[in-house]
């Protein structure tokens, strides 16, 4: 039998190399056809359906190069904010046929095609689900489900999920399974929220809004937002950490909020809230995307009567070899006397994204794999989802 090659090819600089922990050899690049392959050519590929996975175990002919594509899901977006692509990884693995994996000529892979973050389009949904995958995206922070009753202004509004993570796993169970290669998802998009009224119907504040968008795949943080109101009013949110290697991101801390007030004002003390962490690499699993979190302004507290209610909620992190953070909240209310006005604002930055693998150098096991950025499948969106393929000839 011919010695195996080892050898690396260099990948994104977030990428995961792993190999050492194996203590079985599984995969090699470049070793010679055992004599029971079949010389036919063959496919297969799976396509996450809107939020949901599509996944499926296939047979791949022993000591025949593998090409593939992985794509992870993209995070929620809608027309106000804009959620992180899932990663593209391409390239090439082998099965050795004197690998244990092997088995008469073939070894069994599953592949997961994610599914794709929601993003809030109505404003009045009580979550937005992350996709699942190989690593769930985390679903965006919920909103209230109660309406109150007598307040004058009452706004329900939440951020975008987070994409799933898509994959190649060596074996065809759970309990068995080996990752290969894994795609990160996208983190889904910040949101920002602003209601004002003004006692006499004369615009008072003039906006500036920079809204947050999801991380990019492989370890990508989410963007930030920030809203800045004609007055001085000025809410930031940093956006949330993407996974790293197999560790998921820390939640991002809550933002600030500063003023620079008109006339006679008085104001709710203002909130910053942290995100949710990201779920560490599971074998059986992969990574979790945090959670989204919630909170309310209630502006005068307790005031039922012309008094101003919201209910907002952060984006979550994407899933992938590891998960994604999800993002804080910063939230502020403002009352101007003068003229009775008011501002209530919520702002959320984006999701972090999923953590990539690709499989590293441990006995016989080698992988090639370059890593680009998805250009349109994974794509930010309402259910931009994942998929992988692969082909033989």
């Amino acid at each position: 039998m011919l010695d195996p090659i080892f050898r690396t090819t260099s990948v994104h600089r977030r990428t995961l190399v792993a190999g050492a922990t194996w203590s079985l050899p599984a995969v090699a690049m470049m070793s010679a056809a055992p004599a029971m392959a079949s010389s036919t050519s063959g496919s297969a590929a799976v396509t996450g359906v809107g939020q949901t996975k599509t996944e499926s175990t296939v047979s791949v002919p022993c000591g025949r190069d593998i090409t593939y594509t992985v794509i992870g899901g993209g995070g929620g977006a809608n027309t106000n904010y804009v959620g992180g692509n899932g990663a593209k990884i391409t390239g090439t693995f082998n099965i050795a046929a004197g690998c244990p994996s092997c088995l008469n000529g073939y070894a069994s892979v599953t592949i997961v095609g994610a599914g794709g973050g929601t993003g809030d389009t109505t404003g009045t949904l009580i979550a937005e689900p992350g996709g699942t995958g190989y690593g769930n995206g985390g679903d965006a922070g919920p909103v209230s489900g109660t309406l109150p009753t007598g307040y004058s202004v009452v706004i329900k509004a939440t951020a975008g999920g987070g994409g799933g993570g898509s994959a190649i796993l060596l074996g065809g169970s759970s309990a068995t399974w080996q990752p290969i290669v894994v795609a990160g998802g996208g983190g889904g998009g910040g949101r920002i929220v602003v209601e004002e009224t003004t006692g006499n119907s004369v615009p008072l504040y003039s906006h500036t809004f920079t809204r947050g968008g999801g991380g990019s795949a492989d370890g990508g943080a989410g963007g930030n937002s920030q809203m800045t109101l004609g007055n001085g009013q000025n809410t930031y949110q940093p956006g949330a950490a993407g996974a790293s290697g197999g560790t998921g991101g820390a939640g991002a801390a809550g933002g600030t909020t500063t003023y620079s007030p008109q006339g006679t004002t008085s104001a709710a003390t203002p909130a910053a809230l942290s995100g949710n962490s990201g779920g560490n690499y599971n074998s059986a699993t992969g990574g979790n995307g945090g959670t989204g979190i919630t909170t309310i302004v209630d502006f005068p507290a307790g005031d039922t009567v012309g008094g101003l209610w919201m209910s907002v909620g952060s984006a979550g992190g994407g899933g992938g070899y590891a998960g994604g953070a999800s993002s804080g909240l910063s939230t502020a209310s403002l009352w101007q006397s003068v003229v009775p006005r008011h501002a209530l604002t919520g702002v959320s930055g984006g999701g972090g994204a999923g953590s990539d693998y690709t499989l590293g150098v441990s006995g016989c096991t080698t992988i090639s794999a370059t890593t680009t950025s998805a250009a349109n499948g994974g794509a930010a969106g309402n259910g931009g989802v994942g998929s992988v393929s692969i082909s033989w000839i």
